[in-house]
């Protein structure tokens, strides 16, 4: 891991001076474990988290830590408890889960952002009860259960039971208790941080981008690693320092669609053939978009009403969730590739992730009418550790680069 996301996967745009914001985001990208350990090691909570909807405001808010869960290869061993037909992506973060990896943690929230996490939810469950070797490093779980998307009364309803039932748990674990001051506080750093976010979008889609795309995984990234109050101090540092840097020249801009759960070997491979990723889908880090509203809820002496507008700002995150309607996803996806303005896309095909699939014939039309080229990179390149993949991944992504910068 450590060679896979070190500084030199900038190569072929010669070495960018890294500032100290940056080293320190690098640090908690990289090490996630480490930084939460060592954050345990003083009395404070951790929360693991799938899904990138789990509301971190309110984890924040009762002085615990938010770290993403990040996937690992499957051994043979842990894919006896599996079913023929699981994404990919969705195999790896229950190997990540099932190895022990996170059981240091307080608790594990779940979301229901893509349609297979609940089923998840549901065999971790089991893993656990059982309490085997197999169970015993499974966190206490939480499925964070909120229906997505445009939803009516009845269901905004529910949604704010299932937000009571989250509070719940968090203050069980958590270090301080739950108040309107500290909750409003906690929202301002979200929002702050989403408006950042959305400023370091804007960078990497100029000509030439300010950003590299590995910095921007980097940077985005490290938000589900760090204490919020450091990370917009470092955020803020680093995003103004990129908007007088000078633009960074390359051969091809190229947008990423897929499973990017080990992103950086895809980028190490794009910045190889001297290109730059100059934005993604999924998003790593970035949940709003350019007509979200990102205000944040007036100050309130009522944590009900606090609540309640958290409950109803997340309502509308993730146009990209695999619950979104197909026509949705399409027309925000091509919103995004338009706003890139990349020279080419690459899809990273994920086994029986369905919702891609029904996609992509709709977004190669679009891509045929707006004359960007793609290219699809299946399996058969995907980088599972050894040399040969890692290379035959390479040379695709090289051999696209160079088709398309001719």
């Amino acid at each position: 891991m450590a060679r896979a996301v070190a500084r030199h996967a900038v190569m072929g745009w010669g070495q960018a001076e890294m500032d100290a914001a940056f080293t320190e985001m690098e640090q908690a990208y990289c090490h996630p474990l480490q930084v939460a350990q060592a954050w345990k090691r003083e009395g404070k909570p951790v929360v693991a988290c799938i899904g990138l909807d789990i509301p971190e405001e309110v984890i924040d808010a009762v002085g615990a830590l938010p770290v993403q869960v990040r996937g690992i290869p499957v051994t043979p061993q842990m894919a006896t408890f599996l079913d023929v037909g699981w994404p990919e992506g969705d195999q790896e973060l229950f190997a990540a889960v099932v190895s022990g990896a996170y059981g240091f943690c307080d608790l594990m929230v779940i979301s229901r952002l893509q349609e297979t996490y609940p089923k998840l939810y549901g065999y971790l469950t089991e893993l656990r009860r059982h309490g085997n070797r197999t169970g015993s490093g499974i966190p206490p779980l939480f499925l964070y259960d909120r229906l997505p998307g445009n939803v009516g009364p009845a269901a905004a309803a529910f949604n704010r039971v299932v937000m009571d039932r989250l509070v719940e748990s968090l203050q069980s674990i958590g270090r301080c208790g739950l108040s309107a001051a500290r909750l409003s506080a906690s929202t301002r750093q979200a929002v702050r941080i989403d408006g950042l976010t959305l400023a370091l979008a804007r960078l990497r889609q100029r000509h030439p981008p300010q950003v590299s795309g590995y910095e921007a995984l980097v940077v985005t990234g490290a938000r589900w690693a760090m204490s919020r109050s450091r990370y917009v101090a470092l955020l803020e540092r680093f995003v103004e320092a990129r908007r007088e840097a000078p633009g960074r020249p390359c051969r091809a801009r190229i947008f990423l669609i897929g499973n990017t759960s080990r992103a950086v070997e895809v980028y190490r491979a794009v910045e190889a053939a001297e290109a730059v990723v100059v934005g993604e889908v999924p998003d790593y880090g970035v949940r709003v978009w350019e007509d979200d509203d990102l205000g944040s809820p007036a100050p309130s002496e009522d944590l009900e009403g606090v609540l309640e507008a958290i409950t109803r700002r997340y309502q509308r995150l993730g146009p990209w969730s695999s619950w979104s309607d197909l026509g949705v996803r399409v027309a925000w996806l091509t919103r995004r590739i338009k706003e890139s303005r990349p020279d080419g896309v690459i899809v990273i095909e994920e086994r029986y992730r369905e919702p891609d699939g029904w996609e992509l014939p709709s977004l190669q039309a679009v891509l045929k009418n707006l004359g960007i080229p793609w290219r699809t990179i299946g399996l058969e390149f995907r980088p599972a550790g050894s040399e040969p993949e890692w290379s035959a991944m390479a040379h695709a992504v090289s051999e696209f680069v160079r088709a398309i910068s001719r």
